[in-house]
């Protein structure tokens, strides 16, 4: 006797998600069934590779572009807020113990 084998039905991706190269060309990226899911792949997929994304919803139709760049501009901390190096005066020598 043979057991009736059970075949998984793929889950219907709601959400493809690109990677927008610099020449407008988009780079597919993966699929995910959520939002929240498709947000999640894509800002770790910008944590190595910082750039410009696009979340394609199927079921609107509606494209979102993402811009997760890599932010080099810190701003300085204000004068206010910084400390100052103060340089220590030598101590003067103890004196030997008789």
């Amino acid at each position: 006797m043979t057991l009736p084998t059970t075949t998984e039905v793929p889950v219907a991706a709601n959400f493809s998600m690109f990677k927008l190269q610099p020449d407008g060309s988009e780079l597919s990226i993966g699929e995910a069934e959520s939002y929240n899911e498709a947000l999640f792949e894509i800002e770790l997929t910008a944590i190595r590779l910082p750039g410009k994304y696009v979340l394609h919803d199927r079921m609107s139709g509606q494209r979102h572009v993402l811009n997760l760049e890599l932010k080099t501009d810190v701003p300085a901390p204000s004068k206010s807020k910084r400390t100052k190096l103060r340089k220590r005066r030598p101590s003067a020598p103890e004196a030997p113990s008789a």
